[in-house]
C-alpha cells in the first residue's frame, strides 16, 4: 500500500514540474493575456469585442406625469452580436412621432426631438440603468399627447465610428403617475 501511495505522489510531483521558459512575446502569462492586442502572437488579428450592433425601444417605455410635468420615460437597449445587452459610446437622437391615421395623408408628424450624448463616463453613469441593463431617458414634454394619437418613438444612434442604428416602437399611452 505504501508503494502505491509513493508512486502516486511521484507521478503528481513530476506533472507539476517547471516546463521551461515562457514562449517569447507572451509576457510569462500565456497566450490568453496578449490575444487580441494585435501583437505578433495573434498574427495581427484583434480578438472579439463586445460592441453594439443593434438596438430596441425597451417595452417599458411610457408617458408619465411627474407632478405637473409631462415626461416620456424612454428606455433604450443596445445589443452586441451575441444578443446581450451592452453599453456604447455615441449620440442618441430620439423622435416622438404622431402615427395617427389621416395625419397629413398618412405621414408621421414629428412632435418632439431630443439629442442625448453618451460619449463620456459621466453620460454613461447618468443614463445607464444596471438593473434593466438599458439606458433610461426622462424626456420632458409640454403636454402629454392626446389619447387619439398613436405616438411612436423613433431612435437614431450614431457610434463614435459613425456606424448607425435605428429602431422604433409605439409608446404606451396609459399616462401613469411616476413614483419619483
Amino acid at each position: 500500500m505504501k508503494r502505491v501511495v509513493c508512486l502516486i505522489v511521484v507521478a503528481l510531483l513530476t506533472a507539476c514540474q517547471f516546463k521551461g521558459e515562457p514562449s517569447q512575446g507572451d509576457g510569462g502569462q500565456g497566450d490568453t493575456e496578449t490575444r487580441g492586442r494585435g501583437d505578433s502572437n495573434s498574427g495581427g488579428r484583434r480578438g472579439w469585442e463586445s460592441r453594439p450592433v443593434a438596438m430596441r425601444v425597451y417595452p417599458t417605455t411610457r408617458f408619465v406625469k411627474q407632478g405637473e410635468q409631462a415626461v416620456l420615460e424612454a428606455r433604450v437597449e443596445l445589443f452586441d452580436e451575441m444578443g446581450d445587452s451592452v453599453k456604447g459610446a455615441g449620440e442618441m437622437r430620439l423622435e416622438l412621432r404622431d402615427a395617427a391615421p389621416g395625419n397629413r395623408g398618412g405621414a408621421e408628424a414629428i412632435l418632439y426631438t431630443w439629442t442625448v450624448s453618451l460619449m463620456t463616463l459621466e453620460d454613461q453613469q447618468r443614463y445607464y440603468d444596471p438593473v434593466t441593463r438599458c439606458y433610461l431617458f426622462h424626456l420632458k414634454l409640454e403636454e402629454l399627447p392626446a389619447a387619439k394619437r398613436n405616438p411612436v418613438l423613433s431612435l437614431f444612434y450614431t457610434m463614435t465610428d459613425n456606424q448607425r442604428f435605428t429602431a422604433e416602437a409605439p409608446v404606451k399611452t396609459d399616462w401613469g403617475e411616476s413614483q419619483k
